[in-house]
């Protein structure tokens, strides 16, 4: 048994560089709006793991080694698959044909920005690396409960359950791909509508999709049960079809679970941010495992998973009630959002730009907005040519006919001293600031209100996902001199 255990657990090994590495350029791709790749990818790792299964498990009684290889070499295809996009070149992110350009290129960023970028980068990432971490902890402890009490039929049957599971994990993981970067723009435009909006479309409208597709897992369990062990009458088929029957209850709770998870990672909410990767990685599986699985075994493990997911859904219901000190009674309190976060009705101000006669109108409704909160003069001008001129290109170099209905939303918040313009359209992708550093740099006067702006801007930040161009520009406060200086350079 012990051999056995050695075998399983250098195939599995085997697949964890390539099957983490593809998971984050499946996330870089999503970015760039190529997830047809990724989900190409992923069939393709389904398609393999069965296939080899088939092949060295079934046909040719490999065994349990044959078993954990066949996952391997589908993450191996994932990989591949996923990586082939990058060695080509297409990628705008990650291209690997311009690393030989880093040598040479004389501006290099000061020590002390680096500094502060791998900081925030470390920051940022930190919790969903200890949930890995802890997820690595979980395994080691549940393999070594599951090698005790039901040696090699339960990890077998663990094996096979798996295999069957990341494929319609693959649909809850997709959401939360998807809102964590709706999260992300809602929370980096400080626009609390739509930050709400992602969060109760993920859970009134995922959750019971999820739930739809656990219960059709759940009534195909002797089926799916069927492409790893012929003979019903075996202990690893019981098993193996409990595990069907049980772990799709998880699902459904994991969609609340984990979109809280990245909520809480992009809003700083430490306690959740570190408390779920921690509980649901770690804790309350272990625990549970150690509990049930010497009197249950298989079973117990099964139930350990669902225990785990339920409590981890009460553990946010509680934080909210212990920082909202009452139950919460929407979206708003259960996300215990701060009262500063987000603009009111009065401090924004939004535009549908939907052709050129709407273009038109774009600088006088700025600044008529900016008189209104009081903007200065100069601000309030930068913010209309800007908007006026963005708007304009939108509409002559994205609206393109027989495509889908073209439009651009345009938003002005004024809170505070601080002024922020978000920009979001569902055009081909557009980057205005590569735009007037490469095309645009011998004609001073051309793009000169993207110019402008860009150059006195406090920030500025551009996404293209999900078929979304996104562009945020944060203006200095009035106080502060770049506003002056980039009028002067101008």
């Amino acid at each position: 048994e012990e051999a056995t255990l050695g075998l399983y657990i250098i195939g599995q090994a085997a697949g964890i560089p390539p099957l983490m590495l593809g998971q984050q350029l499946s996330a870089f791709q999503s970015l760039e709006n190529h997830q047809h790749r990724p989900e190409a990818a992923g069939v393709a790792y389904v398609l393999t793991n069965f296939l080899f299964c088939e092949v060295l498990v079934r046909h040719l009684r490999k065994g349990v080694l044959a078993l954990s290889l066949a996952s391997t070499f589908g993450a191996l295809v994932f990989f591949l698959i996923l990586a082939w996009f990058y060695v080509t070149g297409k990628s705008d992110i990650l291209n690997i044909r311009n690393l030989q350009n880093l040598s040479t290129d004389k501006e290099t960023l000061p020590r002390f920005a680096a500094v502060k970028e791998i900081s925030a980068i470390v920051q940022t990432g930190l919790p969903g690396a200890l949930h890995n971490i802890f997820e690595m902890l979980r395994t080691m402890a549940v393999n070594a409960l599951i090698m005790k009490y039901v040696p090699v039929i339960g990890l077998s049957s663990l094996t096979a359950v798996n295999s069957v599971m990341r494929i319609f994990w693959c649909l809850p993981f997709g959401m939360i791909a998807v809102s964590r970067m709706l999260i992300g723009i809602s929370i980096g435009e400080n626009d609390r509508k739509d930050l709400t909006d992602v969060m109760r479309i993920a859970i009134f409208r995922g959750i019971p999709i999820v739930t739809a597709v656990s219960v059709i897992l759940i009534l195909l369990a002797d089926p799916l049960t069927g492409l790893f062990f012929r003979d019903p009458t075996q202990e690893v088929y019981r098993l193996t079809r409990m595990g069907l029957r049980l772990l799709p209850v998880c699902m459904p709770f994991a969609v609340f679970s984990h979109h809280f998870a990245c909520f809480a990672q992009a809003s700083r909410q430490h306690f959740l941010e570190y408390a779920i990767p921690f509980l649901a990685g770690f804790a309350f599986v272990s625990l549970f495992s150690a509990i049930l699985i010497p009197t249950s075994g298989m079973t117990g493990m099964y139930i350990a998973n669902i225990l785990n997911s339920a409590l981890c859904c009460l553990v946010v219901l509680l934080y909210s009630l212990v920082k909202q000190r009452h139950f919460p009674k929407n979206m708003e309190e259960l996300m215990v959002l701060d009262d500063s976060f987000g603009a009111s009705g009065e401090e924004r101000l939004d535009i549908m730009v939907r052709s050129m006669e709407d273009v038109m109108k774009v600088s006088e409704k700025a600044l008529e907005f900016c008189k209104e909160r009081g903007i200065d003069s100069r601000r309030a001008f930068f913010c209309s040519l800007f908007l006026e001129e963005m708007a304009g290109n939108v509409v002559i170099h994205g609206f393109r006919e027989g495509k889908e209905p073209h439009y651009a939303e345009i938003r002005i918040i004024h809170k505070g001293d601080n002024i922020i313009l978000r920009i979001r359209d569902n055009c081909i992708p557009f980057n205005p600031k590569a735009f007037t550093d490469i095309l645009l740099p011998a004609d001073p006067s051309a793009g000169i209100g993207i110019r402008l702006v860009l150059r006195l801007a406090k920030d500025a930040q551009y996404q293209s996902m999900l078929g979304l161009n996104v562009l945020t520009v944060c203006l200095p406060e009035r106080s502060q001199s770049g506003l002056t200086k980039a009028q002067n350079n101008s």
